[in-house]
């Protein structure tokens, strides 16, 4: 028997398809974001309340031991001050296949500044992991 200070476990998400797997880990995500175990998150919602399959998520601070987690942070305390915006808000579009599929990412706002890295000029997240490039860090169901 495990002991009350065991830390939780994550749900398993094994064999969950479509909209009870997006169910399954958006609970799990809201639970964590409440609890604090993922920092500089802050929210997350659905964009429409019964529709599943698009999630926004609001981050306020990134990892400030990188150079460009720090450069961020100093743009969003920018922001703040100017415009009352200090978080990044992300849209996550899941197709109906999901897990089988990656889903899609974007920057809703601010609006990204272009050619800097990842980010497309829609506010797409450019990254190997939400591709099915078929490379090693291609994206993996399982995970």
């Amino acid at each position: 028997m495990a002991s009350s200070s065991t830390a939780e476990r994550a749900p398993s998400l094994a064999g969950l398809q479509g909209p009870r797997r997006l169910a399954a880990e958006l609970k799990a995500l809201v639970k964590s974001v409440k609890a604090g175990h993922l920092p500089g998150v802050t929210e997350v919602s659905l964009l429409h309340d019964n529709y599943l399959s698009v999630w926004r998520i609001k981050v306020s601070s990134f990892d400030s031991t990188t150079p460009a987690g720090r450069a961020l942070n100093i743009d969003l305390a920018r922001l703040e001050a100017q415009h009352g915006l200090g978080f990044v808000e992300l849209e996550a579009r899941f197709p109906a296949d999901y897990p089988s599929q990656p889903f899609f990412l974007r920057a809703v706002r601010p609006r990204m500044q272009q050619y800097t890295g990842h980010v497309t000029v829609g506010g797409a997240i450019c990254l190997e992991a939400l591709t099915n490039s078929g490379g090693s860090g291609a994206w993996r169901p399982d995970l």
